[in-house]
């Protein structure tokens, strides 16, 4: 696996001068899984300046959201840091949210000496242990963090401003003075901005002005996305991302995106799209994130984005990116935050962009990246559909009918061994087979290949395949296919599996009992299920869940039907299955299918 620098690859440069530090936290590669429950990480950063013992700063101190469930974490946030002469480094440090306390999971400590003035530095940083920490401890700590950082001197801003004012736009000049007047307090001396000033905070951005100087730069930004330049686009982007970012604690964040609204947002994004070509995706992939990122801030203003015509703009610009590369397709997906409303939705079929996302999904099979975002943007669309229009099974239809599902399967055999790739994809595959099943959307020489991507991987994605054969087990000839593929032991340790995820191992017991219930009916299944002894693991699994009928009337039904088999009756026999039916009566007494089959079973066997 590709390895991130180390610290210690960095060479020493001149001493760092005061200044502004831009750091932009993107996403994390190669964490480890985590070793209780289904293997998951639930990470998050904590970074700022350091004091000379090495400790964060506390009234400097940053944290960025917790992102549940995966092992490769993507924050995509931007923080800025005032830079002062006594600068003694900066330390990110990397947690995994736990019920008791955070676990450690790593820290980059960046020295003064990395920052170069005027330069941008954008690479993988490994993470290391904590100084003190004995040496065995770097055996615990993998993986790497991509970080960029843009420093720039008060020295180098005096003589190109402009330069500074487009590196650190308006929202960040404020985060910044309002981060260095609650450092060196009200009136402080130094030089941060104007020394003239004598306020401690950056020449321009006095918060209690409300900063009218940087506000009107909007103007200028506006002005640049009309004539579709990209570096405007990407200026406006960072606008809303730290708006994004600190609007929850920082009134005056929230009063910048008010103002990019009320100084024309939308007209300036709907004219430069209408005027950029298909041979400007930079431009249309940041104005596509700015669109997603603004209605985060304010959802009413879909409405007014879709009158506009910006949507179906930004839209169309997410068709014609079908060649493009990552960069350009992470930050056009983020358009699809406002999927969930209706007119989208109905915009995407119209559009036939479902069609154009599996076309770029086939210029680009191999990149976990973009496969991974497109998924996302194909979940999204699909996210809260059930009473719109068009209706969730409408979108679910669409994605199968242009070949969705067969799409889906050549991704993850290709990434077989990336299990977000595939914890992303299975889920989407599954509720497209529920709610528009096909014959033909998976091949059935598919079936080896998706039981084969079942084995491999976690607790959380097995229970989705086996959920996504138990669908295609509606269809006897996959039935037969998936028993002769030597399905079914690998569905008996599924169902016999215990987790601390109790929707997970509810959902486990469910859909492999379902799909048994199908394998059950050829020699082959019944022969694989007594040398896995079934019986024993389902007595666990139908005690464990007697209180949800689904389980039970499924359980009963296998037990019905295994039961043929002279070997597994005296298998069942072992565990004393007129116990376990007993069991099931008793906690679905009014269940009269359920009360039907267990008496059933009794007389027939003499249970």
């Amino acid at each position: 696996r590709k390895q991130g620098t180390s610290m210690s690859a960095i060479r020493p440069k001149k001493p760092v001068k005061p200044g502004s530090l831009k750091l932009s936290l993107a996403e994390a590669r190669n964490l480890p899984e985590n070793k209780k429950g289904d293997g998951f990480l639930n990470p998050y950063c904590t970074l700022g300046p350091i004091d000379a013992a090495g400790n964060h700063i506390q009234d400097q101190l940053e944290k960025t959201a917790t992102i549940k469930r995966t092992l490769r974490p993507g924050w995509h946030q931007t923080y800025h840091f005032p830079i002062s002469a006594d600068f003694k480094g900066l330390m990110l440090e990397l947690y995994n949210e736990e019920p008791k306390k955070p676990r450690f999971l790593g820290q980059i400590q960046f020295p003064p000496e990395i920052l170069i003035d005027g330069r941008d530095l954008s690479t993988w940083f490994s993470l290391d242990k904590k100084p003190n920490d004995p040496p065995k401890a770097k055996a615990s700590i993998k993986g790497d963090i991509y970080v960029s950082l843009f420093y720039m001197s008060f020295e180098t801003k005096d003589s190109d401003p402009e330069r500074y004012n487009q590196s650190f736009d308006a929202a960040a000049i404020a985060a910044l003075a309002a981060k260095t007047k609650k450092v060196e307090g009200p009136g402080a001396p130094g030089k941060v901005g104007d020394g003239a000033t004598g306020s401690g905070v950056i020449a321009g951005a006095a918060p209690e002005k409300k900063n009218e100087k940087s506000l009107n730069q909007i103007d200028d930004i506006f002005r640049d996305v009309r004539a579709g330049k990209p570096e405007a686009a990407h200026q406006l982007l960072n606008y809303i991302l730290v708006a994004t970012t600190f609007s929850e604690t920082e009134s005056i964040d929230a009063t910048y995106a008010k103002n990019a609204v009320d100084k024309g947002l939308v007209e300036a994004i709907t004219q430069g799209l209408a005027g950029a070509p298909d041979s400007n995706p930079e431009f249309r992939s940041y104005i596509c994130a700015v669109i997603g990122r603004i209605s985060e801030l304010d959802a009413n203003l879909v409405p007014t984005l879709l009158s506009s015509g910006a949507v179906k703009s930004a839209l169309e610009s997410v068709m014609a990116l079908s060649g493009a590369n990552a960069d350009h397709m992470k930050h056009a997906v983020v358009l699809f935050n406002i999927a969930k409303h209706a007119g989208v939705k109905k915009l995407c079929l119209e559009l036939e962009l479902i069609p154009a996302l599996f076309k770029t999904l086939r210029n680009h099979s191999n990149s976990a990246e973009i496969t991974t975002y497109c998924c996302k943007a194909l979940n999204q669309i699909l996210l809260e559909a059930e009473n719109t229009v068009p209706s969730k099974k409408e979108l679910a239809t669409a994605i199968v009918d242009c070949g969705g599902m067969s799409e889906a399967m050549k991704i993850c055999g290709n990434l077989a061994n990336n299990g977000d790739v595939i914890e992303q994809w299975f889920p989407l595959m599954d509720t497209c087979l529920d709610l528009a099943p096909k014959l033909d959307a998976i091949s059935t020489e598919g079936v080896g290949k998706l039981i084969h991507l079942i084995e491999k991987h976690r607790f959380v994605i097995q229970v989705t395949g086996a959920s996504i054969l138990s669908r295609l087990a509606e269809n006897d000839e996959f039935a037969r296919t998936i028993t002769q593929s030597g399905a079914v032991p690998m569905l008996i340790k599924i169902l016999g599996t215990e987790s601390n995820l109790t929707k997970y191992e509810q959902k486990s017991r469910e859909v492999c009992l379902k799909c048994l219930n199908k394998c059950a009916n050829y020699p082959e299944g019944i022969e694989q299920m007594r040398q896995s002894n079934l019986p024993k693991i389902l007595d666990s699994a139908m005690r464990g869940y007697g209180n949800f009928l689904i389980i039970q009337i499924q359980g009963v039904m296998l037990i019905r039907t295994i039961a043929k088999d002279e070997e597994m009756l005296k298998l069942l026999r072992d565990i004393n299955v007129s116990s376990l039916l007993a069991f099931a009566a008793a906690k679905q007494t009014s269940n009269t299918r359920l009360q039907k089959l267990v008496k059933e079973m009794q007389e027939t066997y003499h249970l």
